[in-house]
């Protein structure tokens, strides 16, 4: 048998994230009480109508287009596709079928060109919700916007589609147009593989609902492992769509795709073919938009902080958003940097922290410069702060910057402990830890550490 080489195409489905919904005005969310955000559109009831298309869900593909190198189609035109599953109550979905938003686009990953083929803008399907002899629907995720991303089948190894879905994904969230929750279905990803050698292209194999990174490189893995064998024992490769089974780490088949299903495409006769405006064409072929990648670079040439910091911030876009603001603002970007990965982040389960008041942080950061509150404070301050203003308990905190209270402490403590003394004088240094601990005990821990041992350490060698 000729060597064998697998061929992989992608097909993603993203959610976006406008308020509305693609056709409707209905709310544009999956977290709210089943069925609460469904209009009579959504529900398929006969005799509604689509409204205008969403122009902020237009905006947000337009951008991806943009990012992607691609060719914009500037007229806007829809179809339908005919399917009967009850998820699609309409009986059929409103696609982009024959001109496609964005076409002939490409990503650089690793110094690869990934072409892709197109990006066009649809409606979702409801969700179902499956038990055990009944299926329940959800419609707030009908008409919910989608773009769907197909590449050309130009990837080889699983390893190669994952860097690819990483970038991609990093690019969506910095261009802030979905959340891209692979465990929520916000960011779908369909996998397509076959294998070829010098005599044959063989039959290509669809993977469907793959819900995270590591089980897509599992899932290719263990198909082309599938088809492989099945051609060493002689065996046909037929046009299956498989799902990829967790438990056994191995794809399972889930029906036949030998005889494709005619969808009757058509263009959909209640949506006008619509121009899109010369002005928003420009102002998207004009901006440039920061990516994770910019951000990065700006850090790291500009700052020189440390890179396992800088990635801590950037794989969260709106703390990135909360610490560009910040390095903006602050004289004292290393300190920024450090407050935000080892005191703010620790607050992220239990309170909103790209809420909180970044002219109160700055502050919080000059004061930790100057050194007039204690590093094992921070963590207290900040947590009041989600509470209330940092102005109202501040001088809890602040130490004393009085250099005759210290004295008066340090003396108080030098007359009460005179053999000590002598005995420090007489050599025994140790007991200079001795003496600053009752220091620090007298002004209880409201003083600056480093000019209580100065000015303990003029007093003890005069």
């Amino acid at each position: 048998m000729s060597r064998l080489n697998s061929l992989i195409g992608l097909e993603i489905h993203v959610q976006l994230n406008s308020k509305a919904k693609m056709f409707s005005s209905s709310k544009n969310s999956m977290d709210d009480v089943v069925n609460s955000n469904t209009s009579y559109y959504d529900a398929g009831l006969l005799g509604t109508l689509p409204r205008l298309v969403n122009s902020q869900a237009l905006t947000k593909a337009l951008k991806v287009c943009k990012v992607l190198n691609m060719e914009i189609d500037p007229l806007l035109s829809f179809d339908r596709k005919h399917y009967f599953y009850s998820d699609m109550a309409k009986g059929y979905q409103i696609t982009q079928h024959f001109h496609p938003l964005g076409k002939n686009g490409y990503l650089k990953i690793n110094d690869k060109e990934i072409k892709i083929a197109r990006l066009h803008l649809e409606e979702d399907s409801a969700k179902q919700i499956h038990n055990f002899n009944y299926t329940l629907i959800d419609y707030n995720r009908s008409g919910i916007p989608l773009i769907e991303i197909v590449t050309e089948p130009v990837f080889n190894q699983a390893s190669e589609v994952v860097a690819f879905l990483r970038e991609l994904r990093d690019i969506l969230l910095y261009l802030k147009v979905s959340e891209c929750r692979l465990e929520k279905g916000s960011m779908r990803v369909d996998v397509n593989v076959s294998l070829y050698d010098e005599n044959h292209h063989y039959n290509k194999v669809e993977i469907k609902n793959l819900n995270s990174f590591v089980n897509i490189e599992k899932a290719i893995e263990s198909e082309v492992l599938r088809e492989t064998n099945l051609l060493k024992e002689g065996q046909e490769i037929k046009s299956y769509t498989v799902r990829f089974d967790e438990a056994t780490s191995n794809t399972v088949i889930m029906r036949d795709k030998e005889n494709q299903i005619d969808y009757h495409c058509f263009k959909d006769p209640n949506i006008p073919v619509i121009k899109i405006p010369d002005e928003l064409l420009r102002e998207i072929a004009n901006s440039n938009f920061k990516l994770k990648h910019d951000y990065r670079k700006y850090y790291l040439n500009n700052y020189g902080f440390d890179r396992d910091a800088v990635e801590i911030v950037l794989n969260d876009i709106y703390l990135n958003d909360l610490f560009f603001e910040l390095l903006n603002k602050s004289l004292y970007p290393n300190l920024t940097l450090n407050l935000l990965c080892n005191n703010l982040l620790k607050f992220k389960n239990k309170y909103d922290i790209y809420d909180i008041n970044v002219s109160e942080l700055c502050y919080l950061i000059e004061l930790r410069a100057a050194d007039k509150i204690l590093s094992r404070e921070v963590n207290a301050i900040i947590e009041r702060m989600f509470k209330e203003s940092i102005y109202n308990y501040i001088d809890d905190y602040l130490l004393l910057d009085n250099d005759k209270v210290i004295e008066k402490a340090i003396t108080k403590v030098l007359e009460e402990n005179k053999n000590k003394l002598e005995d420090y004088r007489g050599g025994k240094k140790k007991l200079f830890g001795f003496f600053m601990g009752q220091v620090l005990a007298q002004l209880k821990g409201k003083s600056n550490p480093k000019v209580v041992k100065e000015l303990l350490n003029n007093y003890l060698n005069k």
